[in-house]
């Protein structure tokens, strides 16, 4: 019977929530939220004046489907944005309702045939979106059509590719204040559930995202909807005689209805949520908005310190608010793929107004031996002044998410600086230490890069309470030109506990005009401790520069090119950041251009030209007709030129044989397998410039994204070779 029970109460909770709400009059509290939050846009919608509103964010919110039969492709009105639209336009009397004012070719745009006042709705999200390409529209054209409000719904892809917390919370925080700049109200949306990661319950990829988003929209006044808190009640309750594991396997197991289709739906899906849940998510963002976050009836505190062997334990304690006893499961997500729990789920019982504290223990996954022979652990947070640690926990009735962002005990680092430019003779490594305690902490630290170390010395800090350190480091230039990568690491010993923390660099020798540079596999791009095998160079490029044009020119070599007829067997990737050379190299968001071509040669094709591709302020839209692409065969001599007009880089001074003219430059070069499908490009073999990246066993482990303006590689329109290098931390 309490197994029917409590299935039941989470099938009441999920129809309650499905139910038609009646539109209007709003509260005096539900009128003061929306004031605070939407004052432009609440005051529009109580004239019924025309309401423009743009999205920004990735597939699950552009109305992509992976079951042409749930809704119409790309048609973001059937998804929860949209949705959640109409629900607006109904509580305001919009008799027309939603108009996307930019359809799939052939699409629908409106759901109603009524007319009369309407919402405008602009879609920019796309596939693969992260808050990279965001920060990229919102510098170029998201607010060319002056909308009244800005939805943000980034943070899956983010995620799924590793971008790092810090560079997603500084996106997130430049296009929140791009829109506030023109008075545009704002809503972040968290991202949603993916059924992905590690750990028993591989739920919490997107977590950490989630929780860095609610920080940036608190930080800045803006209102904050979580999809993740709405969708976690499918989960429900389980009865209080099941085994903890097997009730947060059965949670789990509830929530993969999120991504049901139907009949329709053979293939598993983990990433889009079904036709049910995008309704269900319509409903619930929306009733937030008007009412804000639903209440709990626990509160959380939460203690993490370091253990031995890279483990970290968190203790958990869960305080009952509420009037009744309450019993439940609590179960432990992985955070990210760096955490993963050893113990996934504990019981707990709790009196009202008391306590019960639970613990659990995280593991780093070993990736590999370290230049000093030691095992080298999944890297945590590059730059993040907690760990953000996601729990699931039901209550016999429903289940609810837990979030504890915590501070590392007795210390955590984060490295402050990620770039270093200019770097000739030495090098400067700088870092943050945090005190996770409440308490006092002394002890000592060593900073390490490559074979060089110092001496211990002694340092303290307050309870709770950070400090600055940096410290200098010869740095030993190298011949060749291509870049090398080691290990900057800095080492603490608190009374009897040592810790160490590491991260990986790459380095690269600023490059001139006409120097030549290797172009190498990506298992190159990894120290040698990590597996690094730099090998020979299959093919080397070069880039020229005059008056008209950008020149990026690559010998091919002895790479096998399928041929594959008329269909493209090799592709070009060229990245450039064209801002002033006052803000190359510094955070921004750039984009490839992509030109494919034929095995045999000839002219190549671009994919699409980006608005906004080289940097920031780059708002024009620009023709791909002016950008050129050759692939020339002659014999064994075989090259792809690909020519970047000077008036497309308007951003930039330009100023000819000036080694202070800088430009950032990144070049990838793609074969195809030749077994991928006609019309179809999947790379078999892929060679690059260089790739900030940490790479163990084929994964990715770290990486500063090739969209990140900083991890380009610097190159000075001049032909006088120079000695300066650039270092990433990654």
């Amino acid at each position: 019977m309490r197994s029917i029970a409590a299935a039941a109460a989470g099938l009441i909770v999920l129809a309650a929530c499905l139910e038609p709400v009646e539109a209007y009059p709003l509260t005096l509290e539900q009128r003061e939220r929306l004031k605070r939050y939407l004052p432009r846009t609440f005051t529009r919608l109580e004239a019924k004046d025309p309401v423009h509103v743009t999205l920004l964010g990735d597939e699950l919110a552009s109305g992509y489907t992976p079951v042409e039969s749930a809704w119409e492709q790309e048609n973001s009105l059937f998804t929860y944005p949209g949705i959640f639209l109409s629900l607006m336009a109904r509580e305001f009397f919009y008799p027309a309702s939603v108009r996307l004012l930019n359809p799939p070719e052939g699409g629908t745009e409106k759901l109603t045939e009524y007319l009369g006042n309407e919402i405008r709705f602009e879609n920019l999200a796309t596939r693969g979106g992260t808050a990279y390409d965001g920060l990229r529209r919102a510098m170029s054209d998201a607010f060319l059509h002056g909308p009244d409000l800005l939805l943000i719904n980034f943070g899956v892809h983010d995620a799924r590719e590793r971008i790092g917390l810090d560079s997603y919370k500084r996106a997130l925080q430049l296009i929140i204040e791009s829109a506030r700049q023109k008075q545009i109200d704002v809503i972040v949306m968290a991202p949603s559930w993916t059924n992905e990661g590690a750990g028993a319950m591989q739920w919490g990829i997107t977590r950490r995202y989630a929780m860095a988003a609610r920080q940036i929209a608190g930080a800045n006044g803006v209102m904050f909807l979580d999809p993740g808190r709405h969708l976690v009640r499918w989960g429900g309750g389980i009865d209080p005689d099941t085994h903890p594991v097997a009730a947060m396997e059965i949670v789990g197991d509830r929530m993969k209805r999120i991504f049901y289709y139907g009949e329709d739906g053979l293939r598993p899906e983990i990433l889009v949520p079904g036709p049910d849940a995008q309704r269900f998510l319509g409903q619930s963002l929306f009733d937030e908005l008007l009412d804000g976050p639903r209440e709990s009836d626990f509160s959380f505190a939460g203690v993490a310190v370091h253990g031995t062997e890279g483990k970290i334990r968190v203790a958990v304690s869960i305080r009952n608010q509420s009037r009744d006893r309450k019993q439940g499961t609590i179960g432990a997500l992985a955070v990210g793929e760096g955490l993963v729990p050893n113990d996934p789920a504990k019981r707990f019982e709790v009196g009202p107004g008391e306590s019960a504290r639970v613990e659990f223990t995280y593991e780093r996954p070993e990736i590999g031996e370290a230049g000093d022979g030691e095992v080298r652990y999944f890297p945590l947070e590059l730059d993040d002044e907690v760990t953000r640690f996601p729990f699931v926990l039901e209550d016999t009735f429903e289940s609810e998410l837990v979030d504890l962002p915590l501070r590392i005990g007795p210390v955590s680092i984060s490295w402050r600086a990620k770039q270093f430019i200019n770097v000739t003779n030495r090098m400067r490594a700088e870092w943050r230490m945090r005190n996770g305690t409440s308490e006092a902490v002394t002890g000592t630290y060593q900073v390490g890069f490559g074979k060089a170390a110092s001496d211990p010395v002694s340092f303290s800090l307050p309870p709770l309470g950070d400090k600055d350190f940096e410290a200098i480091f010869p740095f030993e230039p190298r011949e060749e030109s291509e870049p090398f990568y080691d290990e900057l690491w800095v080492q603490v010993t608190v009374g009897k506990m040592t810790y160490r923390f590491r991260r990986t660099l790459e380095a690269s020798r600023d490059i001139a005009l006409g120097e030549e540079i290797p172009l190498r596999r990506r298992e190159a791009t990894a120290p040698p401790s990590a597996g690094g095998n730099p090998g020979g160079a299959p093919a080397y490029a070069r880039f020229e520069a005059d008056e008209n044009f950008l020149y990026a020119i690559a010998r091919v070599g002895d790479l096998a090119i399928p041929d594959r007829g008329d269909v493209a067997a090799l592709r070009f990737s060229l990245t450039v950041d064209g801002r002033s050379s006052s803000e190359v190299r510094s955070f921004g968001s750039v984009a490839p251009l992509e030109f494919y071509f034929r095995a045999n040669g000839g002219l190549g094709s671009l994919a699409a030209l980006p608005i906004g591709c080289f940097g920031s302020g780059y708002d024009r839209a620009l023709s791909a007709e002016g950008l050129k692409g050759f692939y020339r065969v002659e014999g064994d001599q075989r090259e792809v030129i690909i020519a970047v007009p000077r008036s497309y880089l308007y951003r930039h001074e330009w100023k000819m044989e000036d080694a202070l003219s800088l430009l950032g430059v990144r070049l990838e070069l793609s074969v195809a397998d030749p077994e991928s499908g006609p019309g179809t490009f999947e790379a078999r073999e892929t060679i690059m410039s260089h790739a900030p990246a940490l790479v163990w066993n084929g994964r990715i482990v770290s990486r500063l994204d090739p969209r990140d303006a900083r991890s380009l590689a610097t190159l000075r329109l001049s032909r006088q070779p120079v000695r300066s290098w650039s270092i990433r931390v990654f």
